[in-house]
């Protein structure tokens, strides 16, 4: 299975993402940010660096489905080429697909996202515009979705990680 597990910043695809892999033997999380972390001066270079771990990661994700095993990609997809790419390695690799996005209306996203306390001074919504940017990429994420028919739309619910797992499973 290839599993794309989109969705506002903050609402809880890491998490979910590793429930996952802790119960599914040799599946893979595959935590693009996380990737790019290991990528010597990201932060001087976002462009290439954004890019460069966007490969690696289809990259690693065609290496493990090729063997058998699953792979699940928690990450805001708000560009239909990205998941285009991704269909294209579930095909090439006979997995089966599955676009999956955590959601929530935008206030709602908003919200949790400031009531998770991780906001940073100086981090990437502050640098992007703050609240606006939070907003901006709800927007540009939902329109995607509208472009993309089998995209499996669950809300979760705040405070229940193994009631929005088992919402994931179903």
């Amino acid at each position: 299975k290839l599993i794309i597990l989109s969705g506002p910043l903050g609402i809880g695809k890491s998490t979910l993402a590793q429930k996952y892999v802790d119960n599914h033997p040799l599946a893979l999380n595959l935590d693009i940010d996380h990737v790019r972390l290991h990528i010597g001066q990201w932060r001087e270079y976002p462009e290439q660096s954004a890019k460069q771990s966007k490969q690696m990661a289809e990259d690693m994700a065609r290496v493990n489905l090729s063997a058998g095993y699953s792979v699940i990609i928690p990450q805001i997809y708000r560009k239909e080429e990205y998941l285009q790419n991704l269909e294209r390695i579930a095909n090439d690799t006979n997995a089966d697909l599955y676009e999956i996005v955590l959601y929530v209306d935008k206030p709602e996203a908003v919200k949790r996202f400031m009531d998770r306390g991780d906001f940073h001074p100086g981090g990437l919504i502050e640098r992007g515009g703050g609240v606006s940017k939070l907003e901006s990429m709800h927007d540009e994420m939902s329109a995607l979705i509208s472009k993309r028919p089998n995209t499996i739309k669950i809300e979760p619910v705040l405070g229940d990680i193994d009631g929005t797992y088992q919402k994931l499973l179903d």
